[in-house]
């Protein structure tokens, strides 16, 4: 993986616009309640502060980044890349739609049945692919940054929900924050 850098029509950004097109305009068609419900960050101690501070930088970073680094068409990775990326997307939008479904309440169908944090676990995926089809170093190291960040923000608003809903801790004991079914069930 080597850097190229370069403003241009077909680099990462494009990618970015989906992201965003998901997140703040689908979302918010999908339910206005989830959309607000989505924006809300738990209460934080101080190590996650400072996690959530690395998370919000690297995470914007690489937005800017995309924007100077090329997709690499030529590449058999680009392919393999933006299939990753569709893929992720994908799993993005079913977990907002089954979170938009959920009234408040613990999200538990869909993609929630295998991990307790399927937006997160879509996003990292939808970069997973970004990376393929960029071969970018600089946005691998930001998004590994991101998503180790990531897991101290998934503990906290694990505690939030525990705290708001003593069911969550059922839920908890069934499904994996990351992957997969709990064998305690």
């Amino acid at each position: 993986m080597i850097d190229q850098f370069a403003l241009g029509i077909l680099n990462a950004w494009l990618f970015w616009v989906l992201i965003l097109f998901a997140r703040y305009i689908l979302l918010r068609i999908m339910s206005d309640e989830a959309y607000h419900r989505a924006d809300h960050v738990p209460p934080l101690n101080p190590k996650e502060v400072i996690a959530y501070r690395i998370q919000s930088v690297s995470l914007f970073m690489s937005m800017i980044l995309s924007v100077f680094i090329p997709l690499r068409t030529e590449q058999p990775f680009f392919v393999c890349g933006f299939a990753v990326f569709g893929i992720g997307y994908a799993g993005y939008i079913a977990a907002m739609k089954n979170f938009s479904e959920t009234n408040n309440r613990i999200a538990t169908k869909g993609l929630y049945k295998i991990t307790r944090h399927p937006m997160y676990m879509s996003f990292f995926v939808i970069h997973i692919g970004i990376i393929l089809a960029t071969l970018s170093l600089s946005y691998f190291i930001l998004i590994i940054i991101y998503q180790i960040s990531t897991h101290w923000i998934l503990i906290a608003e694990e505690r939030s929900c525990l705290e708001m809903n003593e069911a969550y801790r059922d839920y908890m004991e069934g499904v994996h924050r990351y992957f997969g079914r709990s064998s305690q069930r």
